[in-house]
């Protein structure tokens, strides 16, 4: 009976351990600009540009810009998905 119940116990403690990691993988890391510039190891300038062209031209062609929220007249910008937009550049 006892090895049971420590198994039980392993067993619940390693799904909570799991759990735990969902919830940290699922939080989200917002940049204000000027860390979005730095995170993309661009200027801000440059990350404004885009914004306000809606497009980026690039020797193989246009393409869209990474994308960004406007929150009480300031812009933020998720850090997964500059790390995804990142990703489909690279491809």
């Amino acid at each position: 009976m006892l090895k049971s119940t420590e198994w039980l116990l392993e067993t619940i403690g390693g799904i909570i351990m799991n759990l735990k990691k969902d919830e940290n993988a699922k939080k989200l890391i917002w940049l204000d600009e000027k860390k979005a510039a730095e995170h993309l190891s661009l200027s801000v300038w440059t990350l404004r540009g885009w914004r306000r062209l809606g497009k980026i031209i690039t020797k193989r062609g246009t393409e869209t810009p990474p994308p960004y929220y406007r929150r009480g007249g300031k812009i933020f910008y998720r850090a997964d998905e500059l790390d995804d937009w990142l990703m489909q550049g690279a491809q």
